[in-house]
């Protein structure tokens, strides 16, 4: 990509920034899901069950080489050849149940959830020195996140001719723990 910097007031042209990038990535990702539902009576009663796994793995990396050039095309001096390298992992898991009795005085609903988050992701900025990189410490990061939650709910529902009410309760804990 290329951007040119204005010089103010005269509004010309004083140069131009020009980045060129390769990029590689190498990754791959597991999903399932499952679903049960029981129709425990003819009245509507049933339980559904379902859960969640997503695990993905992402390998990869960039080379850049970034040049300043005056409007006349001679170099201003600035001039970066970088390199970005990462490998990330993702891990999120869930289990739900959900439980519907309805009876003649009303509808009640009923059921939890746990999930959990697990990312790690590896950044690490490189500049150009001779034949090899050094990394950047202050551009690189390294950070490990977890997430887990568990919820729990419970509502009943009344329709009486066009109007319909319902009334609930839900509970929600969430622990977190971030380390970069």
């Amino acid at each position: 990509y290329k951007i040119d910097v204005v010089r103010t007031p005269q509004q010309v042209i004083d140069s131009a920034i020009r980045t060129i990038a390769y990029t590689s990535e190498l990754s791959w990702r597991q999903t399932a899901n499952l679903n049960y539902e029981w129709k425990i009576d003819t009245v509507g009663k049933k339980l559904n069950i379902d859960g969640d796994y997503f695990y993905r793995v992402s390998d990869r990396g960039r080379n850049f080489e970034t040049e300043n050039r005056y409007a006349d095309g001679s170099l201003t001096g600035v001039r970066h050849n970088d390199r970005t390298e990462g490998l990330q992992t993702t891990g999120i898991r869930s289990l739900k149940a959900d439980l519907i009795l309805p009876n003649k005085w009303f509808s009640l609903s009923l059921g939890g959830k746990i999930s959990s988050i697990h990312n790690v992701s590896n950044n690490v900025f490189l500049h150009k020195l001779n034949d090899g990189y050094a990394r950047d410490l202050d551009l690189s990061n390294e950070f490990d996140y977890k997430e887990n939650t568990q919820a729990a709910y419970i509502s009943a529902q009344k329709a009486i001719g066009k109007w319909a009410a319902q009334i609930g309760l839900r509970y929600e804990q969430t622990q977190t723990e971030g380390v970069s």
